[in-house]
């Protein structure tokens, strides 16, 4: 008796479900011309903010290029003064004992 009973359980599940998904189906048919349309209404205002964002890309790129290189330029500068910096001791040095053993004016 307990299954006939879960059977039918089941089975009024199963109809009350394909009552609800049926009345979720006329639905979406009643509601299709208006979802059409603000699909339409979506599509051009997305291509009214495409010709916007083109043009205002037309007006910036060049800006935003020279913005980026005046950044790279600037740090390939101190990239080489950090690679160049360490080596001024040395140079400094260098000058020293050049000015010590170079002839003097006179006997060249």
């Amino acid at each position: 008796m307990g299954a006939v009973l879960a059977l039918g359980a089941i089975a009024a599940a199963a109809a009350v479900v394909g009552i609800i998904g049926l009345v979720w189906l006329v639905l979406k048919l009643i509601m299709l011309p208006v979802r059409l349309a603000l699909g339409l209404v979506k599509f051009v205002f997305s291509l009214a903010a495409a010709a916007v964002g083109m043009v205002a890309m037309l007006a910036l790129a060049p800006v935003v290029a020279v913005g980026v290189g005046g950044v790279m330029l600037v740090g390939l500068v101190v990239a080489t003064l950090a690679v160049l910096l360490p080596l001024v001791p040395f140079l400094l040095l260098g000058l020293v004992v050049w000015s010590f053993l170079k002839r003097p004016a006179a006997t060249a």
